[in-house]
């Protein structure tokens, strides 16, 4: 099938051919059952095209890659930051001009449609716009490669608030982001830590199957029936993580799990893993204001870092033999509090983890996971190996499949 947005006429003929390409995918998800789709577009501005595919055509995984240049509205892509169902990356390089959409159901790819029309409003509906149906299974699997070179490709970024106040810091000079010849991300222009850029891909996909989780925690919990009401929900989900790893652990992962017969259990059993006491003496004692004052030593911060679940507490009369308090409280300030507007949260925990700012016996789940506790309003849940673990096991959950 061809599809042209708008009549065409050739020697005093007019043809219309196939529709509107917007209304055209939203019609081919629909009669396909497709719940997935992987878009690759240069330029954006259409917000609610992902929303009806959300919202309407319940499609439950949304991969979106971009290029932060003239016709890519910063503000229509901002709320889709962190959103459950949708992942966005941005292309660090000012070559990235395709225009594809393929739909799945599940892990299979149904159809596909490439052509010239963006995801914006013009290209969807008004535009002369020319875009072809792929349905050769050959060419599918063709195009679902090229995709997957995007999606992994060194100059693909995880998109966060910080790269968007960027790009549209650097087109002020230039009339704005529809002002003419503006873009952010030309790599000859921009350092690019690869290494870094990898640890937030990673990051970004688990954020992307525990923002799933969240949601069918939601629909398997009755009302305000919470386990925990007075603490956020992802530090109830956490706890919920919890008491599924140790379950786990001790009688074994079961070969069908029910989500929410777990959810019904955890939500009815006795032991609340002192969540609310854990939470309180850890974001109290880890506040800005406590951190600050001078008055921590080296007995309070130690009882303060193990009652966090990842320190190897092996480790825990050692831990000052070979850090030293000034540098603890520094350095867990700068992640927990660091206000630099060149920074943002994957740079503190990389920098934590990997560079200088590295404490001992404080490894990558401890950091990640005392972020979490701080840091899971802006799309930073508690991440660690236990709860890795028992992600692993909903992995069916989280990717709807």
């Amino acid at each position: 099938m061809i599809i042209v947005n708008k009549e065409i006429r050739v020697n005093e003929e007019t043809y219309t051919t196939g529709g509107r390409t917007g209304d055209k995918i939203k019609e081919e998800i629909e009669s396909t059952c497709s719940n997935r789709i992987d878009i690759a577009s240069a330029f954006f501005s259409n917000p609610q095209f992902i929303i009806d595919l959300i919202d309407t055509y319940e499609v439950k995984k949304i991969r979106l890659i971009v290029r932060l240049n003239t016709g890519t509205n910063p503000e229509a892509l901002r709320q889709f930051i962190n959103r459950p169902g949708i992942q966005v990356r941005f292309f660090f390089a000012d070559t990235f001009h395709p225009k594809f959409y393929i739909l799945k159901e599940g892990v299979k790819t149904k159809k596909a449609f490439v052509g010239s029309a963006n995801l914006t409003i013009r290209g969807m509906t008004t535009n002369d716009e020319v875009t072809v149906k792929v349905e050769d299974k050959n060419d599918l699997e063709l195009l679902d490669n090229v995709f997957a070179s995007y999606w992994r490709h060194d100059d693909a970024r995880p998109l966060t608030e910080l790269e968007l106040n960027k790009f549209v810091e650097s087109s002020k000079n230039t009339g704005g982001w529809e002002g003419p010849g503006n873009g952010y991300g030309d790599k000859d222009n921009v350092n690019v830590d690869n290494n870094l850029i990898e640890y937030m891909k990673t990051f970004q996909d688990w954020n992307y199957n525990f923002n799933n989780i969240i949601e069918k925690y939601k629909d398997a919990i009755i009302g305000n029936r919470r386990k925990v009401p007075d603490v956020p929900l992802p530090i109830e989900i956490d706890g919920f993580f919890s008491f599924i790893y140790a379950r786990n652990q001790k009688d074994g992962a079961p070969e069908n799990p029910s989500f929410n017969n777990d959810v019904e259990a955890w939500i009815y059993c006795e032991d609340a893993l002192n969540i609310q006491e854990r939470y309180d003496e850890i974001t109290n004692g880890f506040s800005i204001a406590n951190l600050s004052n001078g008055e921590m030593n080296e007995d309070s911060l130690i009882k303060l870092i193990y009652a966090l679940h990842s320190p190897d507490v092996r480790n825990q009369n050692n831990f000052f033999n070979h850090n030293e308090l000034n540098d603890v409280i520094r350095n867990i300030h700068y992640l927990l509090h660091g206000d630099d507007e060149e920074e943002n949260q994957y740079k503190r925990m990389y920098d934590l983890i990997h560079r200088d700012r590295h404490i001992h016996y404080l490894g990558e789940s401890c950091i990640q996971e005392l972020v979490g506790w701080f840091k899971f309003n802006e799309g930073f849940p508690i991440r660690n190996e236990r709860s890795k673990n028992v992600m692993d096991f909903y992995m069916n959950v989280a990717e709807n499949n």
